[in-house]
This record gives C-alpha cells, sequence and structure tokens, in this order.
C-alpha cells in the first residue's frame, strides 16, 4: 500500500477458498489459469477491459484487446509495480482516459512515458472524476478502486495513470503489484484456478493474529489437567 507505508498484510500459503471468503469484502471470483506448454508460468485468458464513466453519464469506453497467444487473450500476474500492456492497447486506453479527464496532461518524457495529469493548486485529487477501470475474465470481472490504476506524487502533483508498455514483441497483458492492492488472489494450481476477492489487507493481520490466538488459546485449554 504505497500511499500508506506504515501498514503491512500478510501472505498467507496454503489454506482453501472459505480461508479466502473470511477475510473478503465482496464477492470471491475465479477464472481458469492453465499453464502454458512448457513455460513455467500461467495465464489467464482476457476477454477485454474498459474504462466506465460514472453512471449518471451513461457512457462506456472499451478497448478489446488485441495481443494473443495461440488464438487466446492472455494475461500474467507478477510481483512488479506497474501493469504492462502491448503498446496499442496501452495507446487506445490512454487516449480515453485524456477524453474523461479534463486536466492538463504532461508531457510523458518528464515522466517515463506514463499518463499524467497536473493538479491545479488546492485540487483535492481524490475529487477529480475518473472511469473506473474493469478488467473481464472469462467468468469473473476484476473491478478496481481508483487507488490501484492511478497514483498521485505529490511533491510534483501529478496524478499518473501506473500502465506501461511491454517490451517490443511481448503480447501479454501483465497486472502489477499496484494494481493488487487491498486484494486476496489465490493461484490454485492444484485446480489450474485463479481466485480473486476485494480485502482490506491491513486488516487482514489483525485477524489473522485474533484467530491465531484464539486457536492457542483453545489448544491450552485442552491441554489443561482435568478438575475433580
Amino acid at each position: 500500500m504505497l500511499d500508506e507505508p506504515g501498514k503491512s498484510s500478510p501472505v498467507f500459503l496454503g489454506g482453501t477458498q472459505d480461508d479466502l471468503s473470511a477475510h473478503a469484502t465482496g464477492p470471491v471470483q475465479s477464472t481458469p489459469m492453465p499453464p502454458h506448454g512448457n513455460s513455467t508460468l500461467y495465464y489467464s485468458r482476457v476477454q477485454g477491459h474498459h474504462r466506465r464513466q460514472d453512471a449518471a453519464a451513461g457512457r462506456r469506453v472499451g478497448v478489446r484487446l488485441q495481443g494473443r497467444r495461440h488464438g487466446r487473450d492472455v494475461h500474467r500476474l507478477r510481483h512488479g509495480p506497474h501493469q504492462l500492456s502491448q503498446g496499442r492497447v496501452r495507446q487506445t486506453c490512454h487516449r480515453a482516459f485524456k477524453t474523461h479527464i479534463h486536466l492538463p496532461v504532461v508531457d510523458a518524457s518528464e515522466v517515463g512515458g506514463r499518463l499524467c495529469f497536473s493538479l491545479p493548486d488546492g485540487t483535492d485529487e481524490k475529487k477529480v472524476p475518473v472511469p473506473k477501470l474493469v478488467f473481464h475474465f472469462a467468468g469473473a470481472d476484476m473491478d478496481l478502486p481508483r487507488e490501484n490504476y492511478f497514483y498521485v506524487f505529490e511533491a510534483d502533483a501529478f496524478m499518473c495513470l501506473m500502465i506501461l508498455s511491454n517490451a517490443e514483441g511481448d503480447d501479454t497483458t501483465t497486472i502489477g503489484n499496484f494494481q493488487q492492492q487491498n486484494m486476496h488472489i489465490v493461484y490454485d494450481v492444484q485446480n489450474n484456478k485463479l481466485l480473486f476477492a476485494p480485502a482490506q489487507c491491513d486488516k487482514a493481520v489483525i485477524s489473522h493474529i485474533r484467530d491465531a490466538l484464539r486457536a492457542v488459546l483453545h489448544a491450552s485449554c485442552n491441554m489443561l489437567p482435568p478438575v475433580f
């Protein structure tokens, strides 16, 4: 959680879907995650993604992912900060956000190729309307909160979209850690499924510790000698 560096969240090894549900703040969704040929990576099919304006505006902007690997749209999750998309997908995505965010656009050469908007003095970035970003998987939709795809560089007063281009020739879409904030993700490699659900991850730490303490106390009580 980049905006709140004092907070932390756990990594759980093992567990079940019930464990995922216990800490979720929304529905648990799943999508197929088959291995790809001889690769050590697993891929999920992305059917598309779109930027959605608020319901009052009644507008929806979409783009079909063009990258394909053996006839399938593909996506992978990784342990890097940014989402990486094909150049054409990123460009279409950038155009859509430029259309709906009415702020000055920063020269991309100043911000490492990102799409950034300049915030006027005194602007509360949380009150700047931005379209929703949704990833559509086979059988599941990942609806991202704005803090999972926009980041504010306060020193420069820039509000930046955290989507960059892939290396030349890479036709996958990679969703980075930034997009996965406050989300429980389960890689079920035995059943070739990816499960995910929204969560408040810093509170999951407290809850996990509390559950562990209850288990220890329960075990301690069971070990007490009988009272006659």
